[in-house]
């Protein structure tokens, strides 16, 4: 994959299966496998991120043979403070494919995040990794492109596990 040519470019309706495919790679790998994935659902939530305007999402292409794949994306929207002026771009979620990692794929999707997040005035960009996955790596990878932590989530389970098709 390094040494792949890599493109990132605004998610379309022809990249629903592939963007499914990534959450659902996503799901099984990070502590929310414990959630029963709801496809209907999840295919909805996409379909709403591609068509809906204040939301950012985009894929990462890797050059393979003839075509291109999707390797990565990252989805995420502007949000004000609650107590002030100014906005801020929260991400709702970024995941690179195993065979893309450690290649600029996160880079390069972190990169056009911040530069949607520049575009629309904002105060701050800020990453989560609240996935439970190589939280430490990840947190790394982070901090090299300039971030500070702050804050933590805890997590406690207050119920039974949602049925699917809740």
């Amino acid at each position: 994959m390094k040494n792949r040519s890599i493109s990132i470019r605004p998610a379309r309706p022809a990249d629903l299966a592939a963007i499914y495919a990534l959450g659902r790679q996503m799901h099984r790998e990070t502590a929310f496998a414990r959630i029963p994935w709801n496809g209907p659902k999840a295919t909805r939530t996409i379909e709403n991120w591609i068509r809906n305007p204040d939301i950012f999402l985009v894929v990462a292409e890797a050059a393979v043979g003839a075509g291109d794949e999707i390797v990565g994306a990252v989805a995420g929207r502007i949000q004000g403070w609650y107590f002030g002026h100014g906005t801020m771009a929260t991400d709702m979620g970024l995941f690179v494919r195993p065979d893309a990692r450690r290649s600029r794929t996160a880079f390069l999707l972190v990169e056009a995040f911040e530069e949607y997040a520049r575009g629309n005035g904002c105060l701050e960009c800020m990453l989560s990794t609240s996935s439970g996955y190589e939280t430490e790596r990840v947190g790394r990878f982070f901090e090299r492109r300039g971030y500070t932590h702050r804050g933590t989530s805890y997590v406690k389970r207050i119920g039974a596990e949602p049925e699917i098709g809740s």
